[in-house]
């Protein structure tokens, strides 16, 4: 049986973005459970309503960068304000090519920066390096 993390949460407007990402990771059974967010305050909504109580699992977040309301740099300042005990690794797929994205979200404590679409072989080596991280140093964890 292969070794999952308990969840992961695609937060993205673009619905067919979704879907491609939602498809491939079905596919590969890496998490026990995939969750759709079509916005980032959606996305917090159910992250409060469902990660609060929880202290040890492991959950990824699949963030796009450009979204309305809320762009995931203003999802990220939020999400440490809720102060979860879940280990939270964030990962960007973005579209977004500009330099000045880059540099900001090395602001943040991120597992990657990818750009769309998500491909097999990254979401294997993300899921690999949540699963078994590296004992020389600490995984890059948001929260």
């Amino acid at each position: 049986m292969k070794q999952r993390i308990h969840e992961i949460l695609l937060v993205d407007d673009d619905e067919i973005t979704n879907f491609c990402s939602q498809n491939l990771l079905a596919s590969l059974q890496l998490a026990d459970t995939i969750t759709v967010a079509n916005d980032g305050k959606e996305a917090l909504t159910y992250i409060g309503e469902h990660w609060s109580k929880e202290k040890t699992a492991k959950k990824l977040i699949v963030l796009d960068i450009n979204m309305p309301q809320m762009d995931g740099f203003e999802f990220l300042d939020e999400l440490k304000k809720l102060a979860l005990k879940p280990k939270i690794y964030v990962v960007f797929l973005t579209s977004s090519d500009y330099q000045k994205d880059y540099i900001k979200a090395a602001q943040y404590r991120i597992l990657d920066y990818i750009e769309k679409p998500l491909k097999a072989d990254t979401v294997k080596s993300l899921v690999a390096s949540i699963l078994t991280p590296p004992k020389e140093k600490q995984p890059a964890t948001f929260v």
